[in-house]
Order: C-alpha cells, then structure tokens, then sequence
C-alpha cells in the first residue's frame, strides 16, 4: 500500500461520494472536486457512527422507563413538583436524544447503502427517520405514564 492509499482509506469524495481509496491526487476523479485528505478524515471522526440494534433499544426505551419511574413516584409520595419535573425533562430529554438517534440511525443506513459516512440523504428520508424515533419514543413514554398511573392510582 503506497503513502497515498493509506492516506485516503476510507474516505469519499464530499460531492459525490466516490471512493477515494488508493488515489495520490487531491482531486475526486468522478466529478472532479478537489479535497483536503486531513479535512474529509476530521468529518469521517466527526460523523456519527452507525447504531446496533440493541443500542437503538436503549435509547429509545430509556427516557420512558424513567418518565414512568418518575411519575409514579410523583403519584406515590403525591409530589406534584415531581410530575411537573417530568413534564420539564420531557421536553428537554426526548427532542435532544431522538436527534443523536436519529443520527446514528442515519449513519446506520449510510453504512448498509455503502455509502460515504457524510453523504447527505433527501431531506424527505432524513425528516421519516426523526419522526419515526419520535413517534416510537414519545408512544413509549406515554404507556410507561399509563402503567405506573395505573400503579399508583390503581
């Protein structure tokens, strides 16, 4: 392997996501555009990285666990601060998690297309994938609500 095939292992071209493995030239042969190698290797260590399967789980269950913890313990001691706490990490917690999901989701299906880690998908696919978390997460908090109501209310 030459210096310039070690240098740009595993990048892609920022425009067109070719691979540029294996070129000695700055210069995306596809379409092109020049690069700098040091610049496109800090985006790749930037990128998000692809999500397995369980972690996605976790992230997407953990806030609900913990918003049902915390309402019925605001239920059970009858602490109406508690569930005005909730309310508060609620709207902080859940959009800031399903962005870095959404991420890493994102990032997942760069992967499995065989794409470049920063390519760009349609705005369209970017804006389902964030909506999907949400709706997935948000439905979880609400029946984890319910249960621990139910619990505590019985």
């Amino acid at each position: 392997m030459n210096g310039g095939e070690e240098r740009l292992s595993g990048l892609f071209c920022p425009n067109c996501d070719y691979n540029l493995t294996g070129l000695s030239d700055d210069r995306c042969p596809e379409c092109g555009v020049s690069f700098n190698p040091f610049e496109l290797q800090r985006m790749v260590q930037s990128a998000a990285k692809p999500i397995t399967t369980a972690t996605l789980a976790v992230r997407v269950l953990w806030p609900g666990l913990a918003f049902g913890v915390l309402i019925w313990l605001s239920a059970l001691l009858d602490h109406e601060w508690l569930f005005g706490t909730w309310v508060l990490a609620v709207i902080v917690v859940v959009p800031v998690n399903t962005y870095h999901t959404a991420q890493q989701v994102l990032a997942s299906l760069r992967v499995r297309a065989g794409r470049g880690p920063y390519a760009m998908f349609p705005l369209g696919r970017s804006l389902v994938v964030f909506l999907g978390v949400s709706i997935v997460q948000l439905t979880v908090i609400g029946l984890a609500g319910y249960a621990a109501a139910s619990l505590a209310y019985g």
